[in-house]
């Protein structure tokens, strides 16, 4: 539980994962990443997404792109959200 306070009192109390997420958006996982290249192809458009340190690309229909997405430009961040998620461990990195 997360409790905001103003001015010494309780103005709002929340549950963490609603504190963390400012979303309404049901998903297993939500990520933020920053859009680094918008690339369109004959049919589809490929976001390139900067994500912690990994870069991932994302393809959508150009219908779906320009319904939706169509004023998102680099530099922006964008909410990622991933219903089918069935996460392994590969590895462990050295630090």
């Amino acid at each position: 539980r997360i409790l905001e306070l103003k001015n010494g009192k309780i103005i709002k109390d929340f549950p963490k994962n609603e504190f963390f997420t400012h979303s309404n958006i049901s998903a297993k996982l939500r990520l933020s990443a920053t859009l680094l290249e918008i690339k369109k192809s004959d049919i589809l458009v490929v976001l390139t997404l900067l994500l912690n340190q990994d870069i991932i690309k994302i393809t959508l229909s150009e219908e779906e792109f320009l319904k939706a997405y169509q004023d998102v430009k680099i530099g922006d961040t964008l909410l990622l959200s991933i219903k089918a998620f069935n996460p392994i461990i590969v590895g462990k990195l050295d630090k």
